[in-house]
């Protein structure tokens, strides 16, 4: 970084950890906190200002590390610079990643080349209060587990398998505050941090006045000796940006510094899926699937599912127990490839639910595969060990039988949830990597990589916590936790996963309803999962009512011509709480809007465009301002079932704006404007 550039990005690093007051005051040092510092004892530790926040890294080595010393700094209160503690070597840059942004990477060696062992890395923030009113990681903000009030203590983690490595703060309007997450997405990580608590320090005397403490651990008591450990950390306290924009950001910096780059699209990749957990529970046979393979294509699904139970005996049913093998259950399905002959020929895909790392007892495979199971304190677990060759070898060769033998189309993959800390493989037992984590995402990446090779267009699709930014890596859709009933629920799983960025596609999990659920409901259902991302559903379709069945089969057919602006326009949560109530999603020429839980009495478009249509399966009436337009609009409203109802004409006004204030025939209606 040249010397003007260092001190210009000093300054504003120095003025923004002053800790300002509330927007629109005048930034100022607050005395008190310049007579307690939030890490009093400083000497000998690796301590630094970073935008809003105050930062303390530690590790814990072995061999130890004593005081670190200084041997180069850029900047006083900044991170970057060279330093030494016996005879470890650690080098720590900061460079800017955008606006009020930074990217805080460090590597650690030894002056003498030899090995050490990392037993655990911490990186800690303080911050003001000043702007925190929600604090989330990915756990807090999954299925039922949303926490919108801003928490006492600060816990959680991700690893390979589980989520990302980042906490995020914002405002009550949904604006960032401050984002850090740790770019290196493998490792176990734990969250931990507090709120109320003068113990962290404060700009001033009193609880009000206290820190917001943060920190992401890295604790690996049973690492392996290295030369090099290298970690980085991502930190956004650009103000304008929402919570939305700032996680986004921070994908993108995991995947530069992954170099990940994104597979071409599948051609069946936004096919509408009908899924048969939901309807049938393990409860699948051939006929049964056969007869909902047709009703589910005259409704216009083209890609069918095919959930537990398929590789089992009728009387097991699903279990841990029973799974593990890779062959179709011949007396469920006497003719699997015949059947699967016949969805192709109808113009239909097939996926089947795998769960590659489960290993039951009853399975037909756990005489060869039981001396690779997972052992923590000595007992066997559920899963089969990720870091044993013999068990890449034979998930590999299961893959290659279902691609080829069977004709499959892609892989539904559960359940990999593997236990953060693991015992050593036996001895004697070829290992791939003796790190478990390492380990599973070189599996998880081998098997995709097989996939796409046996069928260049296979679809292969992860479910939360599982679906992460790890899974880009190996995956073509991730999906959300089970949100089968509250369609609202499941719209907030995809709106976070949306942050994931371009390489990876959001899948509606399959929603489901009653048979006598309400018309009005069941539109708002497919309503959802229409604009969440490619759609799923999974209902008993011989028991289906006609009303139903006509309200699925319209919502399909608007799906179809618009699929690739719905699932690869950009989408943007209008509110913060929750962020899933009204969406946007602007594609090439066209918008939509999606109101669920409010109807924001002002939306707009950021970019021209040709057609826009709100779909509001919140209320009976639509009544909102639509700015960013201009010209003459014809508006045409639809019932749930997209049905027409009536056309009106609609003019901008001077400000370029639109006032829409419609009376729908149910409380899920669509208005589509197009202009003149």
């Amino acid at each position: 970084m040249g010397a003007k550039r260092l001190a210009a990005f000093a300054a504003a690093v120095v003025a923004a950890a002053s800790l300002p007051a509330s927007e629109g005051e005048p930034a100022r040092w607050i005395e008190a906190a310049k007579a307690q510092p939030p890490y009093s004892e400083s000497s000998g530790q690796l301590v630094w200002d970073a935008l809003r926040g105050h930062f303390r890294l530690t590790f814990t080595l072995d061999p130890p590390a004593a005081a670190w010393d200084t041997v180069k700094r850029e900047h006083p209160q900044l991170a970057g610079g060279q330093y030494k503690s016996a005879a470890y070597r650690l080098n720590i840059g900061a460079k800017e990643a955008g606006k009020q942004s930074c990217v805080i990477e460090y590597e650690l060696t030894r002056a003498d080349g030899q090995p050490f062992r990392m037993l655990e890395s911490r990186i800690e923030c303080k911050t003001s209060y000043s702007g925190v009113y929600k604090i989330f990681d990915p756990g807090s903000f999954s299925q039922q587990n949303y926490k919108i009030d801003l928490p006492f203590r600060i816990s959680g983690g991700s690893r390979a398998e589980q989520d990302q490595p980042v906490l995020w703060m914002q405002q009550t309007d949904g604006h960032n505050t401050l984002t850090l997450g740790l770019l290196e997405q493998v490792s176990v990580t734990g969250f931990e941090g507090s709120t109320y608590d003068p113990a962290n320090g404060g700009e001033a005397p009193g609880i009000a006045n206290s820190f917001v403490r943060a920190a992401l651990n890295r604790a690996s008591p049973d690492g392996a000796p290295t030369r090099v450990f290298k970690d980085a950390l991502y930190v956004n306290a650009d103000p304008d940006l929402t919570w939305f924009e700032a996680l986004e950001c921070y994908s993108a910096a995991v995947d530069a510094a992954r170099g990940f780059k994104a597979r071409p699209l599948s051609q069946w990749a936004l096919n509408p899926m009908w899924h048969s957990w939901y309807a049938h529970a393990d409860r699948i046979d051939e006929a049964q699937i056969r007869d909902d393979a047709r009703r589910a294509r005259d409704l216009g699904a083209t890609t069918i599912e095919l959930d537990a139970g398929w590789n089992m005996p009728r009387q097991a049913g699903y279990s841990f127990d029973n799974e593990g093998d890779y062959d179709f259950d011949s007396g469920r399905f006497p003719d699997s490839k015949g059947m699967i002959e016949a969805m192709h020929a109808a113009g239909q895909r097939v996926l089947l639910h795998v769960a590659p790392l489960v290993m039951g007892k009853n399975s037909r495979s756990w005489g060869r595969m039981k001396d690779c199971m997972i052992r923590v304190g000595g007992k066997p677990e559920a899963h089969l060990d990720p870091r044993l060759k013999k068990t890449h070898d034979y998930l590999l060769a299961s893959w290659e039988r279902l691609f080829t033998g069977y004709g499959i189309d892609g892989l539904w993959c559960d359940f990999l949830e593997i236990p953060a800390r693991a015992d050593p493989p036996a001895s004697g037992m070829e290992v791939v990597s003796p790190d478990l984590h390492v380990a599973y995402t070189q599996l998880m990446q081998a098997l995709y990589d097989r996939s796409l090779a046996l069928n260049p267009n296979a679809v292969i699709i992860l479910r939360r916590p599982s679906a992460n930014l790890n899974a880009k890596t190996c995956c073509t859709h991730v999906w959300p936790m089970d949100t089968p009933q509250d369609y609202n629920m499941n719209r907030r799983d995809i709106v976070y996963m949306k942050t994931f960025g371009p390489g990876v596609l959001t899948h509606a999990c399959c929603t489901s309803w009653a048979i006598s659920e309400s018309d009005v409901n069941v539109a708002r259902q497919m309503a959802s999962i229409v604009l969440a991302g490619v759609p799923a559903f999974s209902v008993k379709l011989a028991e289906s009512p006609p009303t139903h069945n006509a309200i699925v089969k319209a919502w399909l057919a608007f799906y179809e011509p618009n699929k690739h602006d719905l699932v690869l326009g950009r989408m943007t949560p209008l509110l913060p709480t929750p962020p899933s109530a009204a969406l946007r999603i602007e594609g090439e020429k066209q918008a939509f809007f999606g109101f669920f839980e409010a109807l924001p009495g002002l939306i707009e478009v950021t970019k021209p465009v040709d057609r826009i249509t709100l779909v509001n399966a919140f209320s009976k009436r639509t009544a909102t301002r639509l700015e960013g337009v201009s010209g003459d609009w014809q508006a045409q409203v639809y019932d749930q079932a997209w049905q027409p109802i009536r056309a009106m004409s609609l003019k901008t006004d001077a400000n370029g704006s639109l006032n829409i204030n419609c009376a729908g025939p149910t409380a899920c209606h669509a208005i589509v404007l197009a202009r003149k």
